[in-house]
């Protein structure tokens, strides 16, 4: 071979090798940039409505002029009919494998028919009334804000475990009328309780990328206990990704047991969800 050809292969050997080695850099450098655990910073912010039916079994205070307390059933409340107004929201900051996020709801309910299933005197002595107009409304704040730690990613798949704090913060009122008179209760009347708790809890959260493509499904499962007896929540949604959003469907139920003696004895909340999450 003559001395220029010669030459000029060795040049384009070295031009094919720098392109791949600059090609393998590249590669490599945006993988590390699509790693969740690269130590960069990750936001997500995702508003979304939350249409929660509840029920509860509640115990109210003897109100003045009284000498029972009402055991009272309420439920299931359908939400898209009595639901005033509501606030949800959550919010989630990772860098590496840590991770810390946040959950909001505020929800009130406008007064819906509920049942006083009986009445117990502080003797023992139990009535049980003929409920006429029966109601009872909510307005209920739930909060969680907890960190978290990813082990294990692979591709659009993840998994988190989680312990952190949730607070609920619960006023139920109560508007009652009874046919015929009773010994224990007076006939007619209206209430307004509160109560709050803190609670640790504790769980799972993550997500299910399916191959080559944009849909997903998120989970999220937690339990605890503190202030109530036992609480935990669970939360499967389906979701379409594009760009720096995700449009999620979920399904959610929330529940609360206190505690026999406390005046909330168990409240759940359940429904559909449906929310946008930004990246960033």
């Amino acid at each position: 071979m003559p001395q220029r050809s010669r030459s000029l292969s060795v040049h384009a050997c070295k031009a094919c090798a720098a392109a791949l080695a600059l090609a393998a850099t590249i590669t490599s450098a945006q993988a590390d940039v699509s790693s969740p655990y690269d130590g960069a910073w990750r936001f997500s912010i995702m508003p979304y409505l939350w249409a929660p039916g509840y029920e509860g079994h509640f115990r109210y205070n003897i109100p003045p002029g009284a000498s029972g307390n009402p055991n009272v059933n309420v439920g299931p409340v359908d939400a898209l009919k009595l639901l005033n107004f509501a606030f949800m929201g959550t919010a989630e900051v990772n860098r590496g494998h840590w991770g810390l996020f946040t959950d909001i709801v505020y929800v009130n309910f406008d007064n819906d028919k509920a049942r006083v299933k009986s009445i117990t005197g502080p003797g023992g002595d139990v009535e049980f009334p003929v409920n006429l107009g029966t109601e009872a409304g909510l307005k209920a704040t739930i909060w969680t804000l907890a960190p978290s730690y990813a082990f294990y990613a692979n591709g659009a798949s993840s998994s988190a475990i989680f312990l952190g704090t949730r607070y609920l913060d619960v006023t139920s009122s109560l508007k009652w009328n009874f046919s015929g008179p009773l010994s224990l209760f007076p006939q007619s009347g209206k209430l307004e309780q509160k109560a709050n708790a803190w609670d640790a809890v504790g769980g799972i959260k993550g997500r299910f990328g399916f191959s080559g493509s944009h849909w997903f499904i998120d989970y999220y499962a937690d339990i605890g206990t503190g202030d109530t007896d036992l609480t935990y929540q669970g939360v499967a949604a389906v979701g379409y990704a594009w760009g720096c959003a995700d449009i999620e469907l979920a399904y959610r139920y929330l529940h609360y047991e206190p505690g026999q003696r406390r005046f909330i004895k168990n409240l759940s909340f359940y429904g559909p969800a449906l929310g946008v999450r930004f990246h960033f």
